[in-house]
């Protein structure tokens, strides 16, 4: 089922980021298992899964690559604040999650559901216990985005 997930995941940040913010550029340069503990620094978005599996889905952002989005959907960097950028953070999240969940539950005889996004930012360590979880690393020129996406017992 994370497989499935996973591949669903790919598909909409492709569209997404390509569609909604005229990136074609984006890049999957890797994917791998997540590590138990994940240190990070800079701002989170999360998203909780419920269904018939529960799990979370972790997007990780620099504040460099907020203000790039940010500017992408603005056309300029007025009125840029930190709550603007946790804006920013939640509803890419939201986009890409929203339609790769979409996408999900159209294919699959399973249905999953999101929470709401919750931001945090700062120096950050995420432990998700009885997750397996794979993280997908995006690059867009030389700023970078990453996404874990977890389930309960895993594939």
């Amino acid at each position: 089922m994370l497989k499935e997930l996973l591949n669903c995941y790919k598909v909409a940040f492709k569209t997404r980021f390509e569609d909604f913010l005229n990136l074609p550029s984006l890049e999957l340069v890797e994917e791998r298992d997540s590590d138990e503990q994940i240190e990070f620094e800079g701002v989170v978005s999360l998203v909780g899964i419920t269904g018939e599996k529960k799990g979370r889905v972790i997007f990780y952002f620099s504040e460099e690559f907020l203000k790039m989005l940010y500017r992408l959907i603005y056309g300029e960097e007025e009125g840029l604040n930190e709550m603007e950028l946790y804006a920013v953070a939640a509803e890419i999240n939201n986009i890409i999650s929203g339609n790769a969940v979409t996408l999900f539950n159209n294919e699959s005889d399973k249905r999953l559901f999101l929470s709401p996004p919750s931001i945090f930012s700062g120096k950050l360590s995420i432990t998700t216990p009885r997750i397996n979880s794979k993280d997908l690393i995006y690059k867009i020129g030389d700023l970078k985005i990453a996404v874990s996406i977890g389930l309960e017992g895993g594939i």
